[in-house]
């Protein structure tokens, strides 16, 4: 399932694939390969990629993009993959480099006026406790409709949009 994972990922990184749906049983690491390491990985070839990350829980979110910036600063990083950028902001839920990319982090139905990215990346977007509530996944898909596809860049021919999870009802 990794290797699946993987392939897939960096065909979207290639830009052969510009939507891409997972679906993997929990405790398959899908959000330390998803939503931590290839976002990671990307910019090492290309730091300019602006990034937005989403999950229903904005703790779950926050703990990803903590990692993504520990991450991104750490020293065994830096020196065997010598990045050709800089960190410039470590906050939580923003990161960024000086060559224009950034990693916004924030919950599904939460905040995403005025960002944009050409990396979409969304993890588990629906509560599993919610999954079985009428009104909390109409919620959740309402957003998932009107909102999330909104925020991507359409500019750029790399531009693609992620969403790993688990499966939680028809």
């Amino acid at each position: 399932a990794f290797r699946a994972v993987c392939d897939h990922l960096e065909a979207v990184t290639r830009g052969q694939i510009k939507n891409l749906i997972i679906n993997v049983p929990p405790g398959m690491a899908k959000s330390t390969i998803t939503a931590v390491l290839w976002p990671c990985w990307e910019w090492i070839f290309n730091p300019s990629v602006r990034w937005l990350f989403a999950t229903y829980s904005l703790d779950l979110t926050y703990r990803d993009a903590r990692r993504r910036r520990d991450l991104v600063q750490e020293k065994w990083y830096r020196d065997r993959w010598a990045p050709s950028y800089d960190v410039t902001g470590t906050g939580v839920e923003f990161v960024k480099n000086d060559k224009q990319g950034y990693m916004f982090s924030t919950s599904t139905g939460g905040q995403t006026t005025g960002w944009r990215g050409e990396s979409l990346v969304l993890d588990d977007p629906q509560d599993p406790k919610g999954a079985e509530s009428d009104v909390k996944r109409e919620s959740t898909i309402e957003w998932l409709t009107r909102t999330w596809p909104t925020r991507i860049d359409q500019v750029s021919k790399y531009s693609a949009k992620v969403l790993i999870q688990q499966r939680l009802h028809e």
